[in-house]
């Protein structure tokens, strides 16, 4: 009997681990599609509003979802309170902080930090730009992330429940 229950949790240990695996490839897929949101929403802010940086973060974080939202408000509220530090310093400081629960890859955090040392640092149309760029980036590893997540989906799922199979095997 012991031995039926062990065997029980090896196997839907593993696959829960496989299905956690698959789950994460459609997490980044939607973040990835969140970021995209919010970017339009910046460069749209930027380019036909003309307000202050901190302005246009309080409103785009009406506009988002967790964790962006309070990103957004964090990075707004230190630009206001002028601490002596630069937009790009900001950024980066309640972006390490932000992304610490997502699931992107280490390329695109770092190319959303690159993206922190253009604001209010270079001219409006270089800002827009610099967004213009930034969010074919971004459609580029939307894709990269479809399809890694139609090609490994499958593959951790099963990889899960056949490797607590073989383990159980193994084991017992």
């Amino acid at each position: 009997m012991i031995k039926l229950i062990g065997i029980l949790c090896i196997l839907f240990g593993s696959t829960g681990v496989g299905m956690s695996c698959a789950k994460d490839l459609e997490l980044r897929i939607s973040e990835l599609s969140q970021i995209r949101q919010w970017m339009l929403l910046f460069k749209g802010e930027l380019r036909y509003m003309h307000q202050p940086l901190p302005e246009i973060l309080m409103h785009l974080s009406e506009k988002t979802v967790p964790p962006f939202c309070e990103f957004f408000i964090k990075i707004a509220e230190d630009m206001e309170s002028r601490k002596g530090q630069s937009a790009e310093q900001i950024w980066k400081q309640h972006l390490s902080i932000c992304i610490s629960g997502l699931h992107l890859t280490r390329q695109e955090i770092k190319e959303l930090e690159r993206l922190g040392s253009v604001l209010g640092y270079l001219d409006l149309e270089m800002q827009i730009n610099t967004f213009d760029y930034y969010l074919e980036q971004l459609e580029s590893s939307v894709r990269q992330a479809q399809e890694d997540s139609k090609n490994r989906k499958k593959l951790y799922q099963y990889m899960g429940i056949l490797g607590g199979a073989a383990l159980s095997i193994l084991i017992f």
